[in-house]
């Protein structure tokens, strides 16, 4: 499971998912990339994609494989 494919589930765009989280459509798709890692917002985007923090790092974690 990919970062994009949990947004996917609760909304259709990156620019959707940006506007519910009061960040940047780059923002998100840095995060969905892998390329960066959403520190500061671990907890909020884990929040709106409705998924665990332990979840959402783990999905981190698979992707760096």
């Amino acid at each position: 499971m990919t970062i994009k494919e949990l947004r996917k589930r609760k909304y259709r765009t990156a620019a959707e998912f940006a506007e519910a989280l009061g960040t940047t459509t780059a923002r998100v798709q840095g995060w969905e990339s892998g390329g960066v890692i959403p520190t500061l917002w671990l907890r909020h985007v884990a929040r709106r994609l409705g998924i665990g923090l332990t979840t959402l790092l783990d999905v981190y974690k698979e992707q760096e494989r």
